[in-house]
């Protein structure tokens, strides 16, 4: 397949979408906007201090997430959205719309409560004045619910290592990248971003009810810690974690059980599991343990008993011969008894050495 048939494809796809047909119609409408409105990016874009309180523009929360500025990232939205959603399928189409107005509206809502809170600790002005703007929300909103239904499928089938579960982390670190290299004009809109990934996730995990009528998506392979790569996973599962059971403590959400994990398992001397129960695995390594040390101690036990019997057989003669009438004898006797005393200790001793 090359890309003249993969774009095809895409472009068959698209013209069945007609929610996604519908964000790029607002996209372009509110972009021109700019030539026909005064000060366009503080009516259309989310002010904090003008939303809410000089002038309650209320329609911020949702203009704000489909309103650009620059021609530039008005096409690389367009881009994405084409290439991600051509083959959305929404199931039950009242589910898919609840789903993408709340994650829309918490990524901006989200957006303006971070500002003021930014405001009051570190007493910066600058988020509440300025607009923030940007389709970054939407799009990422689109490719978390692509990959609940895809999950390792590659995006663009010529670049088999992107796929739909890794897209997430790759979008926002592009965006922190290009933040970093000074290029706000293609990253005005990554709060939006970052709100929207986790707000996007926790509905989708909880609350979205699917064509079958299950609630959310509790595979392992949607898990949290899993929304960065393997590499990055155990740096990040022990803070991932934490932040999830701090929201459990709401009662939203179940708390995740770090106390079941598997353990180590620990031998004794004679390889027999110490401390408390072990699960399957740990059983059958202990069982292999003990039947390797089974074998020595036999092999042990056998020589010592071979060496025992060579020592009882000698015993006799040397007792029938200390039994004389005589002083001699009788010194003999106790010379002997302690010679045999002594090669009977030292028998033990080689016994116990083997």
């Amino acid at each position: 397949m090359d890309h003249s048939q993969l774009v095809n494809g895409l472009y068959d796809g698209m013209k069945r979408q007609h929610v996604l047909l519908g964000c790029i119609a607002a996209l372009v409408l509110l972009f021109g906007a700019n030539f026909m409105i005064d000060e366009a990016p503080k009516k259309l874009g989310l002010v904090p201090i003008s939303t809410t309180i000089a002038h309650s523009y209320i329609w911020n929360l949702v203009t704000s997430s489909f309103y650009e500025t620059n021609i530039l990232k008005l096409a690389l939205d367009i881009f994405g959205t084409v290439l991600v959603g051509a083959n959305l399928d929404m199931g039950r189409k009242d589910q898919f719309c609840i789903y993408f107005f709340v994650s829309v509206v918490a990524s901006t809502f989200g957006a303006s409560a971070w500002s003021f809170m930014r405001f009051f600790v570190m007493h910066k002005e600058d988020m509440l004045t300025n607009p923030i703007y940007g389709f970054a929300g939407v799009l990422m909103t689109l490719i978390m619910y692509q990959r609940m239904r895809f999950k390792n499928v590659p995006v663009y089938a010529l670049f088999p290592s992107v796929t739909y579960d890794n897209l997430p982390f790759l979008v926002l670190s592009s965006q922190i990248v290009l933040r970093l290299l000074g290029m706000k004009f293609l990253t005005r809109d990554i709060i939006f971003s970052v709100i929207s990934i986790h707000a996007a996730w926790f509905y989708l995990r909880y609350f979205y009810v699917k064509e079958d009528d299950t609630v959310g998506d509790k595979s392992d392979e949607f898990a949290y810690y899993k929304l960065v790569p393997p590499l990055l996973q155990p740096i990040t599962l022990p803070l991932l974690t934490t932040c999830h059971n701090i929201i459990a403590l709401t009662g939203m959400v179940p708390m995740i059980d770090t106390t079941t994990r598997s353990r180590p398992v620990t031998l004794d001397h004679l390889g027999r599991p110490s401390g408390g129960g072990v699960g399957d695995a740990a059983g059958s390594v202990s069982q292999q343990a003990m039947r390797q040390v089974d074998v020595v101690s036999e092999r042990r036990r056998a020589k010592a008993i071979k060496l025992l019997e060579a020592r009882l057989q000698q015993e006799p003669t040397d007792w029938d011969n200390s039994t004389g009438g005589d002083g001699a004898g009788t010194t003999d006797k106790k010379t002997d008894g302690r010679e045999s005393s002594g090669g009977g200790g030292a028998a033990a001793n080689d016994m116990f050495k083997v």
